[in-house]
């Protein structure tokens, strides 16, 4: 077994609380952790993937939100937030569905897309339908990473003891490699709002 004593006890009690919570502000990794142990049966994959849905639905709704009703009372107050976000608003402008569809693999502009979407022309409805889409697909996709490559670790490695400390290995490598994929990302969505002006 991966999980044992507390950790595991844990894990099974809270596992899909930690999941939606973690999912409405970033959510990479306990989506990974818990497509991991759906390996196991610790947690049900699939209820793995409608939290982790759900939270990602629901912060970034509430960006939106808040760019759509406070978006020209905070650039006013805020100089500094308005450079920042103004060139994404430029680009949102042009990509509105795309971006809504694509914005839960942006890593780094995750709270700033539905910000800026939500003082964009695309109404309420076509945010959420396109979003929605996103989001399932983000929630598929890295808890499905989270399983095949827990998956992959004990088919290849059955002979360690599948410890926490294998667990730990294991989650660090996936995030330092989304880092790396996020960084790239974030370079070019950078030459494209630059370009777009």
């Amino acid at each position: 077994m991966i999980m044992h004593g507390y950790v595991f006890d844990f894990i099974s009690t809270y596992g899909y609380l930690a999941v939606f919570v973690w999912s409405i502000f970033e959510g990479e990794t306990v989506v990974l952790l818990a497509g991991a142990l759906s390996y196991n049966g610790y947690l049900s994959f699939y209820t793995v993937i409608i939290w982790a849905f759900l939270g990602a639905a629901i912060g970034d709704f509430g960006w939106y939100l808040l760019g759509r009703y406070k978006g020209e009372k905070i650039f006013n107050k805020y100089p500094k937030f308005k450079k920042f976000v103004g060139k994404p608003v430029a680009l949102v402008n042009k990509y509105p569905e795309r971006l809504a569809f694509l914005m839960r693999f942006m890593y780094g502009f995750r709270h700033v897309v539905p910000f800026s979407l939500g003082m964009s022309s695309i109404t309420t409805g076509r945010f959420i339908f396109w979003n929605s889409l996103g989001g399932v697909c983000w929630a598929f996709v890295f808890s499905g990473i989270g399983f095949v490559f827990i998956n992959i670790i004990v088919e290849v490695f059955g002979h360690l003891r599948k410890s926490e400390l294998l667990l730990i290995i294991i989650t660090i490598s996936i995030i330092v490699l989304i880092g790396f994929a996020g960084k790239n990302l974030k370079r070019f969505l950078k030459r494209k709002i630059e370009d777009s002006l």
